[in-house]
């Protein structure tokens, strides 16, 4: 026998699995995931999409095989149920952990069995012996291993928990709201409290890297994130109403009915100026080489021309300096426009993760307050949040200009760049190969 072993500590993140589990789905059930060679075991639980992901650490001498496996669901419920019972009638160092005495066969694990130990209040008459609750282990469900699979892939922002300690601040005068919202460089911190919409000044400084938008169930599992890891920063992941935590220890991920109407009503108060589906990875290169070069790091900027269905990005207004087209797939735009940006602000907001998908949709905005926002989201549907969103200023146009930023591009593209070189030079096919570094 083996025991797999839940200490105390960790009940309150098993108890949210246990109450997320619905007897009438298909993942009624917690997927186990063992690993001696990283001293692990991994739990996933819940009812799809509201899943949390737990890593606990193994101590030494476990004894514990690799494995992977599933536990019944009401057999895990009043399990974890019966030793919460009796800790809450005890104080500690009196608590017990949940144990699992696990039964291996033929190369995996087969059995489970937990002893309820009951509390007894006085000195019984008769002997009380415990229950003892013996369940067949089945195959780690497939929903949940595909959920392990997603979570690399999720577009996420990470978030200073200081920030976010200093957000609760001012989350606590709220009461007990709905939704709230907070957008970077905002001081307006926007909520919805009984149906009603308010706005309360944040009175603590923080940087926010992203838009946060969550509901009140779920800023409390956040700020328990917070609370119980040993890492400086969490990371969130918004996908319209889906909103994933992950800290090293706990991820979570939860749907968050309402959520996109009350994005809309936020949004009702932006005017969008551009929309476009572009190539990132190219944009997000171009940025970051400007912090190569030393006059163009220290000038922290960069033009943004839309012009005839295409995307132009230069450094200067000037005839030398940094320049690249970008091609984009769709482009909704009435005229053609000029902006400025920094890129420090887009290169701090760790954009990274977007560059995983091959074109992502960007808007440019305009606030009531007539500040223009530049907006990289992580899908095309409408009432998605922004996962990133940094300033950006409107230039006057200048034909001079336009030409300028456009002369300074290389129109063809790669492939065509090098067929070029290649009939004017007279390379083979294999020297063609070299120039590109392969």
């Amino acid at each position: 026998m083996n025991e797999l072993v839940i200490p105390s500590t960790l009940f309150r993140s098993f108890e949210a699995i246990s109450k997320q589990l619905q007897s009438k789905k298909t993942d009624y059930c917690v997927s186990v995931f063992i690993s001696p060679e990283n001293a692990t075991v991994s739990w996933v639980g819940g009812s799809a999409p509201n899943y949390s992901f737990i890593v606990q650490q193994l101590e030494k001498g476990h004894g514990l095989k690799q494995a992977e496996f599933c536990i019944p669901g009401d057999f895990f419920k009043h399990s974890l149920k019966s030793v919460i019972a009796f800790n809450r009638k005890h104080r500690a160092p009196q608590f017990l952990p949940l144990i699992f005495e696990l039964e291996y066969k033929n190369g995996k694990y087969i059995k489970a069995t937990h002893v309820e130990v009951p509390d007894i209040a006085m000195q019984p008459l008769n002997p009380i012996y415990p229950s003892c609750r013996k369940f067949h282990l089945l195959a780690a469900c497939i929903k949940h291993i595909d959920y392990i699979k997603t979570l690399p892939k999720r577009a996420v922002v990470e978030f200073s928990i200081a920030d976010l300690d200093k957000l609760d601040m001012n989350v606590t005068r709220l009461g007990n709201f709905e939704y709230l919202q907070l957008e970077p460089n905002s001081h307006n911190l926007r909520f919805q409290r009984g149906g009603n919409i308010g706005i309360e000044t944040v009175l603590s400084k923080m940087s926010l890297p992203a838009t946060l938008t969550i509901n009140n169930e779920t800023y409390q599992q956040l700020r328990q994130i917070c609370q119980e890891t040993q890492a400086a920063t969490v990371k969130i992941a918004q996908e319209g109403e889906l909103i994933t935590i992950y800290s090293p220890e706990k991820t979570v991920t939860r749907s968050i009915a309402g959520l996109t109407a009350f994005i809309e009503t936020q949004q009702n108060h932006s005017t969008i100026e551009v929309t476009l589906i572009a190539d990132i990875q190219s944009f997000k290169n171009e940025i970051e080489s400007h912090a190569d070069y030393k006059d163009a790091k220290k000038a922290d900027q960069c033009y943004f021309l839309i012009d005839d269905s295409k995307i132009y990005m230069s450094s200067t207004l000037s005839d030398d300096g940094l320049s690249k087209a970008v091609y984009a797939k769709s482009i909704k735009s009435e005229q053609t426009r000029l902006y400025r940006f920094h890129p420090k602000e887009l290169i701090k907001t760790h954009i990274n993760d977007l560059t995983s998908m091959d074109q992502v949709k960007i808007c440019i905005v305009i606030n009531k307050n007539h500040e223009r926002f530049f907006e990289f989201y992580s899908s095309t549907k409408e009432g998605i949040l922004p996962y990133v969103q940094i300033p950006i200023e409107a230039i006057d146009l200048k034909e001079s200009d336009i030409n300028k930023i456009k002369n300074g591009c290389v129109t063809k593209t790669v492939q065509e760049t090098l067929e070029t070189i290649q009939q004017e030079h007279g390379l083979a096919q294999n020297e063609q190969f070299e120039l590109i570094g392969f």
